[in-house]
């Protein structure tokens, strides 16, 4: 039985997104025939670190800090402390956004292996979106092309500008000093030194294949026995659609959706969409949902009768496309990141461009117009889940 230690500096249960949940799966996991122990920051500032109201199922070490002690030096010394005392054969890095090379490089002298579950020090422009501002995939790479340090920074720095509610990308952003020029170098130290690393897609895998060639990739896996098809039953009233994402995220694609979404309704169709977002809400045709625990986002799924995944980033992996399935509902998702490849097109659900609005309207309008092409297509995602 070995000893590994997790780091996360961003975990906190109930989970506030698809990476909380994975390293959750992750550490349960693993503690089936390890002894696993998950270290992270417990304090507030910009984002809820630390924060556990439910059993997370896992051992969690918390470590306080006061605001003013989230800077590298700081943090890392104390990670490093709890580290050496629980003295592990290997340490397991996960999130850590603009935090994460002074992290890998604190604990060197151990076994490390790095997740990559978003893009993180790839990119600086709130912990790497890679879109520019035409929304497009951006091409530059500031770690590997000198030259694309300084656009990369004043990217980040405008776009932090224009968001100021974003304290929670602003705040780390420069207490790391990732707009120095010492940082990309950092980074690059950071992910050459790791024994392995773990990611979730190509696109991020080529990213880093030239600094660490030992990279692999492992989808995130869920609860099939949580996320399961609701029992049959007769069809009544309006065609649910749900979209899992924050509409005030422009990257989650909720306008796409609405401008796709509008037309049915107007042409008569008995369908509703359904968005999880806070507070709970109902605007026209629209219903917000509210924050839901996991079992009640289980729960919301089983309702449903289709699920749309419209992001129009490099969405690293999309785990919410995961659980649809697993609750036997057709997913129509866009061709980005890993998204594309969770979905067989025309088997599982549909894979329609991003921004493509009239090609999700025509997907959309075939599965609400076919429901035993929705029930087929929900038993090939189940299926897949279980393999």
């Amino acid at each position: 039985m070995a000893k590994i230690a997790i780091i996360d500096l961003l975990f906190n249960w109930p989970p506030d997104g698809g990476a909380r949940t994975d390293i959750q799966h992750v550490a349960q996991g693993l503690s089936n025939s390890h002894n696993v122990v998950l270290f992270c920051p417990n304090f507030r500032l910009g984002f809820p670190r630390g924060r556990i109201s439910q059993d997370p199922g896992i051992a969690v070490r918390r470590i306080p800090l006061k605001d003013y002690e989230f800077q590298p030096l700081t943090l890392t010394r104390r990670l490093r402390s709890a580290v050496d005392e629980f003295s592990p054969d290997c340490v397991f890095i996960a999130d850590g956004w603009y935090f994460k090379p002074y992290v890998v490089v604190a604990m060197e002298g151990y076994r490390r292996v790095l997740r990559f579950y978003a893009h993180e020090s790839l990119c600086p422009k709130s912990h790497g979106h890679f879109i520019d501002r035409r929304m497009r995939p951006c091409q530059r790479n500031w770690l590997n092309e000198w030259r694309d340090f300084l656009p990369c920074v004043l990217c980040a720095t405008r776009w932090l500008h224009e968001h100021p509610e974003c304290t929670h990308f602003s705040i780390p952003f420069t207490r790391a000093l990732a707009f120095l020029p010492h940082y990309p170098h950092l980074a690059r130290r950071a992910i050459s030194s790791a024994d392995a690393i773990v990611c979730y897609n190509e696109f991020i895998k080529n990213k880093l294949s030239s600094i660490n060639e030992n990279i692999h990739i492992v989808p995130s896996g869920i609860d099939a026995s949580r996320f399961s098809p609701s029992p049959p039953a007769p069809r009544k009233g309006p065609r649910k659609v749900l979209m899992c994402g924050r509409k005030s995220d422009p990257l989650k694609g909720y306008d796409i959706l609405f401008k796709a979404f509008a037309p049915l309704v107007q042409a008569g169709m008995d369908i509703e969409l359904f968005v999880t977002e806070s507070p709970a809400r109902k605007e026209g045709f629209v219903n917000y949902t509210g924050w839901l625990d996991q079992e009640g986002l289980a729960n919301l799924y089983r309702q449903m009768d289709i699920c749309v995944v419209p992001s129009v980033w490099q969405e690293p992996f999309g785990i919410v496309a995961l659980e649809a399935m697993a609750s036997g509902k057709p997913v129509i998702v866009t061709r980005v990141g890993g998204l594309q490849h969770i979905v067989d097109d025309g088997v599982d659900g549909f894979v329609v461009e991003p921004f493509d609005s009239r090609g999700l309207r025509q997907k959309l309008k075939i599965l609400i117009e076919n429901p035993d092409l929705c029930e087929s297509m929900g038993k090939a995602g189940r299926a897949k889940v279980l393999e």
